[in-house]
């Protein structure tokens, strides 16, 4: 074996100086023999370090207690520092091993506070796969909590919990259409968890407003004669998974959800246990009961349930955008406004095309071609000051949109006028969307993403055409994007 010396010569270990004299070694670590060692001179030029010489053993304690510091920092091995003595003693060895403990325990807690503040203050803004983090692993950043019962949910350990007994919903702060989520789960036994897409905060329902994945232990008796379509891994209520994948209470599961325009796929601990499209979803009940099955974009939530806990960590999401663009219908739908022309449409009133979109300074009524009964309607509106709009849907109900006598979202017809379930306050001079469908009589209205009907009544089997109406200074229309529901 070959050491150093402070002089930064090679010897062997016990071996004595030409003059007879032993000579102190002041290396840290012994350094095998080999073609690897080089001189203490060239080792230390390589490494940016200035051999020490006789002028350094004469420097005071202080300078060399500093460039102690600047060497670990460095990452650079500290030999033979501090001044040289004859015949150092056990009192000073014991005072440079202090010191260099010092200073590497000074900088270690230096660095474990950085990381810990860097972790919690602000997660990645993305990995290098394009995905973020939605869960900081400290707190509830980010979310939205809507607590009902119990608890609520809470930051342990790295994790985020759904304590038992908690009822309690989670929601992003940012929306999302298009996406990739993967998250890690760990269920109690009976443990009962959802994580909703596309999801609204009205209503306190994501599986109404939105979609709910279904996070479920499928093995407990309990739950283990539950409709397929309420367990794990299932769009609840709506579309069933395959079983066999879920891995057994307190284990922790994989879970990916991939929404995609009308696609939607869930892999579950790397199986993939539904596919399904969603405009295939046809059955006239669902249209009225769960109508947020329809939405283009809304929030994640985390859905906390009785009776067990759930655990949650590396929620993590891709966001691939919108999968449509202005006047470029999503999949499935039809545009009625081609952006350019209204040829082919039914007038009364003057109507002028402009910047792809279409409008009457004054009153008048804008009718595409065509019939309607059941179907999935998407448009957006605009309104100036002392402007008026309005949705005429067929056998004579109306769908205010702002402006005129009646609120917005108020629907009349039949001699009865039905108030939106909130308050939908459409922006004078800004752009608006509305999202509806009208299957077997039951019309349920989305304005600015937010439901305001659901189920409404209308008339069941009239089929007939659609009016767009104008009033007072006038109304402007874009983006109108229809598919018509061949119910079951």
């Amino acid at each position: 074996m070959l050491c150093l010396c402070r002089d930064h010569q090679p010897f062997r270990a016990g071996c004595l100086a030409a003059s007879g004299q032993r000579r102190r070694r002041h290396c840290l670590s012994e350094r095998p023999e080999g073609p690897r060692v080089q001189g203490g001179a060239q080792l230390c030029a390589r490494r940016g370090l200035r051999p020490r010489d006789a002028s350094s053993r004469d420097e005071p304690a202080a300078l060399q207690g500093a460039e102690c510091r600047r060497r670990l920092f460095r990452g650079s091995p500290v030999r033979g520092y501090g001044r040289a003595s004859a015949a150092p003693g056990a009192a000073q060895a014991v005072r440079r091993v202090r010191e260099v403990i010092s200073c590497t325990g000074v900088l270690f807690l230096a660095a474990v506070r950085i990381i810990i503040f860097f972790i919690c203050a602000a997660a990645p803004a993305s990995a290098a796969d394009g995905f973020v983090p939605l869960f900081n692993g400290c707190d509830l950043s980010g979310w939205i909590e809507q607590k009902k019962e119990g608890q609520g949910w809470t930051v342990r350990d790295g994790l985020l919990i759904s304590p038992a007994g908690s009822v309690s919903n989670l929601y992003t702060e940012k929306l999302y259409s298009d996406f990739i989520l993967r998250a890690r789960f760990r269920l109690d036994p009976q443990g009962n968890n959802g994580i909703g897409i596309r999801a609204g905060r009205e209503g306190g329902n994501p599986s109404t407003t939105g979609m709910e994945i279904q996070i479920l232990d499928d093995y407990h008796a309990t739950n283990a004669k539950l409709p397929l379509e309420n367990m794990c891994g299932s769009i609840y209520r709506l579309v069933p998974s395959r079983r066999g994948a879920l891995r057994p209470a307190g284990e922790w599961n994989d879970v990916e959800i991939r929404a995609i325009g009308r696609r939607i796929e869930v892999a579950l601990n790397g199986r993939d246990v539904l596919r399904t499209d969603l405009n295939r979803l046809l059955r006239a009940d669902k249209f009225p009961d769960q109508p947020g099955f329809i939405r283009f974009s809304g929030h994640i939530a985390l859905l906390g349930h009785k009776p067990s806990a759930v655990a949650f960590r590396d929620i993590e999401i891709l966001d691939l955008g919108r999968s449509y663009s202005p006047q470029q219908p999503p999949d499935g739908l039809a545009a009625l406004f081609d952006g350019r022309s209204l040829d082919g449409w039914t007038l009364n009133g003057i109507w002028a095309v402009q910047e792809s979109a279409f409008g009457c300074a004054g009153a008048g009524l804008a009718s595409p071609p065509g019939a309607f009964r059941d179907f999935e309607l998407m448009l957006d509106w605009q309104i100036p000051p002392g402007g008026a709009a309005a949705l005429h849907l067929p056998k004579g109900f109306t769908l205010a949109l702002g402006g005129g006598k009646d609120p917005a979202g108020t629907l009349t017809g039949d001699g009865r006028a039905t108030k939106p379930e909130r308050p939908a306050s459409p922006a004078v001079g800004d752009w608006n969307s509305l999202h509806l469908s009208v299957a077997r009589g039951k019309l349920s209205v989305f304005i600015n993403g937010e439901l305001v009907h659901r189920g409404a009544a209308v008339s069941p089997a009239a089929q007939g055409p659609l009016l767009l109406e104008s009033g007072g200074a006038g109304a402007r229309f874009r983006n109108l994007f229809l598919r018509q529901l061949m119910l079951q």
